[in-house]
């Protein structure tokens, strides 16, 4: 569970509106158009704040409580599939997340098939230690010879990563609604 901090955003925003139409005030005694430019910049700051600005080191964590995680990682996958004959080598693995302070989506790419994440969120408990992520995706294999013993699933992915802002290395596990489980390990592309 993530728990944002509210009231620090919206003091952040009111903070930075009274000090903008302090200053337009300054150049104009206009008080409609003082009030409409001052909105239209802070609504532009709060865009680049959703989408850049909330990725900087110093707001971590005192206001941004999830470190970024957007990029390409690559690593492997070993799974049960198949364990009765003896298992399976591990599968290369590689996915892309692309993230935002409101939206994180992950990719994922092997030669066989592609998944794309259905809901995402960060289970972050400081107290207890949990620093996750936390994905269900939907899965389709690129062929109609690979889906006769691969069909189209939906799975959940569990990511456990270190308290630090600049994260290197994910690991987990994940499991699909066909029956099949497995760990996970990957590190970020430089």
């Amino acid at each position: 569970m993530i728990r944002y901090k509210i009231k620090a955003y919206v003091s952040i925003f009111v903070i930075l509106g009274i000090a903008i139409y302090e200053l337009i005030s300054i150049f104009s005694d206009n008080i409609l158009k003082n009030i409409s430019l001052t909105s239209n910049i802070v609504f532009i700051f709060y865009i680049i704040f959703m989408n850049l600005i909330w990725k900087f080191h110093w707001f971590f964590p005192w206001l941004v409580p999830f470190p970024d995680l957007s990029g390409k990682w690559k690593g492997e996958m070993k799974s049960n599939w198949k364990k009765e004959e003896g298992g399976i080598p591990p599968i290369p693995y590689e996915i892309e997340i692309e993230q935002t302070f409101s939206n994180i989506q992950i990719k994922l790419e092997t030669k066989e098939s592609s998944s794309r994440s259905i809901g995402a969120s960060f289970d972050l408990d400081r107290q207890r230690g949990i620093y996750r992520l936390i994905y269900t995706y939907h899965n389709e294999p690129k062929t109609t010879e690979v889906r006769e013993r691969s069909p189209i699933h939906r799975g959940t992915v569990i990511l456990n990563f270190t308290k630090e802002f600049h994260i290197k290395e994910l690991e987990g596990i994940y499991y699909t609604d066909r029956g099949t489980a497995g760990d996970i390990v990957l590190k970020r592309e430089v």
